[in-house]
């Protein structure tokens, strides 16, 4: 019946039709995943998820927490928790997962090259493809970058730190984030209250010059930070081995 109440959404183009449509078929998903005998069965799974991904992609105000029961539904199938031999279920799990993933990148993209650019929906955006998929590599970066861009340079340090520390990053990415965050909490030293000791920027330029002990960036910032901290000498004689 939650099957049937969805494939009925799909073939509405009224929204307030679609809506009382899906709310039903929410209605007897979560009933029938009360019953043992449907919550152990994958093909529930995959309607509870096909049904969460619906909402997930136009009434979140029907349920908030959409996305990750989509996408925990899913899970359930693509990772073997709910074990089934139907090949074809485990393939359009993976598919529908994807499929959200793409929904709120392709969404984030469009805000971001609006004109003008809808940074703020383009960050939520972004957001919502870490509830697909928290460690989604795109979104990490695209997150961090988003959040710069709007000045949050607290919350963009937290994400590019998860990049820094994403074993799944190339290295460039790496790069990137880490100049970001040597730059943020360097130069907005006084939003993380750091302008004294440049705590969280040295820590940064540490990471930085094991990864790239070549890189000038990192070593001119390092400088700049033992000048500013009265460290002339050492200033010095990291200048003259610079040059």
């Amino acid at each position: 019946k939650a099957e049937t109440y969805l494939n009925k959404s799909e073939l509405k183009s009224d929204i307030e039709e679609k809506r009382s449509l899906l709310i039903d078929a929410k209605g007897e998903i979560d009933l029938a995943m009360t019953i043992q005998k449907n919550n152990i069965k994958a093909r529930s799974w995959y309607i509870q998820g096909n049904i969460y991904s619906a909402i997930a992609k136009q009434f979140l105000d029907i349920d908030p927490d959409a996305i990750e029961k989509a996408a925990e539904s899913f899970n359930k199938i693509i990772d073997g928790e709910i074990k089934t031999n139907n090949i074809e279920i485990l393939q359009n799990s993976i598919t529908k997962k994807d499929n959200l993933r793409l929904y709120f990148i392709n969404n984030a993209i469009q805000h971001q090259q609006s004109n003008p650019p809808e940074f703020e929906l383009s960050l939520e955006e972004w957001e919502n493809v870490l509830l697909v998929n928290p460690l989604d590599t795109l979104a990490m970066e695209y997150t961090a970058f988003v959040a710069g861009t709007l000045k949050d340079y607290k919350y963009a340090v937290e994400k590019y730190t998860k990049v820094i520390n994403s074993e799944e990053i190339g290295i460039n990415a790496k790069f990137r984030a880490l100049q970001q965050c040597v730059d943020f909490t360097f130069n907005k030293c006084e939003i993380f209250d750091d302008c004294s000791t440049f705590s969280k920027a040295i820590g940064f330029i540490k990471i930085g010059l094991e990864l790239f002990p070549n890189d000038n960036f990192f070593k001119q910032v390092e400088i700049n930070i033992l000048i500013i901290t009265d460290k002339a000498d050492e200033a010095i004689n990291k200048t003259n081995k610079l040059i």
